[in-house]
């Protein structure tokens, strides 16, 4: 499974991950990045999605804690607004799990919206960390890249790499008082679509992933519309295998 996962980055981008003292490359760092947060049986700390289009800027947190032997998430995002201000979480204390309708269901009038609760055992499955997360992330604001790279589930990690066509590696960068390796490319909507974006990603040598920042043009259609460029930054700021984690956010809210 590990050397699996380790290789999804660098096979499908018909790259070989590098022998010791050899050249960095962009897909063996991609990779590595993979397999850092694919060690990570407990996790907790928070990612910043900083989102600016035109003279507008959106701002979401997210707080998050697992256990991943335990099948245990705790997933918080808050949306910054004064218009719309807007939370969504996920909890599972390994038994159970529970989260907010997806925002495509539509309460009648009057009509309270209640959080969805299911078993972690259904018929005689084990749901793992990554299923938890595919079902509750449904309800998400914002379900990013640093999110899937931390809960690190296969199928989700081999989707974004086909969103990127393109890889290139552009030497290290001081960020604070940390040295990154900085990693570019072309990124698209879907896989076998035009590319429409670039993004950055800045790792550690560990493998940590500290910021991936992406830019994409949009086309809105009618009166007002025209083409915008959005620009997004999310910043992590998370922990792996921390010598604590709070035992008391993995409490299913109902």
């Amino acid at each position: 499974m590990l050397t699996a996962l380790i290789s999804i980055a660098v096979i499908a981008q018909g790259a070989q991950a590098p022998a010791q003292g050899e050249k960095v490359s962009a897909a063996s760092l991609i990779g590595k990045m993979y397999q850092y947060y694919h060690g990570a049986d407990t996790l907790a700390g928070r990612i910043r999605w900083t989102q600016a289009v035109a003279d507008r800027t959106l701002i979401i947190d997210t707080e998050v804690q697992f256990d991943r032997p335990g099948t245990r998430l705790y997933l918080r995002q808050i949306k910054k607004s004064n218009l719309d201000p807007e939370q969504r979480m996920i909890t599972c204390d390994g038994n159970y799990f529970s989260y907010d309708p997806p925002s495509v269901i539509k309460p009648k009038s009057n009509e309270q919206v209640h959080r969805l609760v299911e078993t972690c055992h259904p018929g005689k499955q084990n749901l793992t960390l990554g299923d938890v997360y595919t079902v509750g992330g449904a309800s998400l604001i914002d379900r990013n890249f640093p999110l899937t790279v931390i809960i690190n589930r296969r199928e989700d990690l081999e989707f974004e790499n086909k969103l990127m066509p393109s890889l290139a590696y552009q030497g290290t960068r001081q960020l604070g008082d940390e040295t990154v390796h900085v990693v570019t490319g072309r990124w698209r909507q879907a896989p076998n679509v035009e590319p429409t974006g670039s993004f950055e990603m800045l790792i550690t040598d560990e493998g940590q992933l500290r910021k991936y920042s992406r830019t994409e043009n949009v086309i809105v259609q009618g009166p007002g519309g025209g083409t915008f460029q959005v620009m997004s930054v999310w910043d992590v700021a998370v922990e792996k295998n921390p010598k604590s984690i709070d035992q008391k956010l993995f409490t299913v809210i109902r």
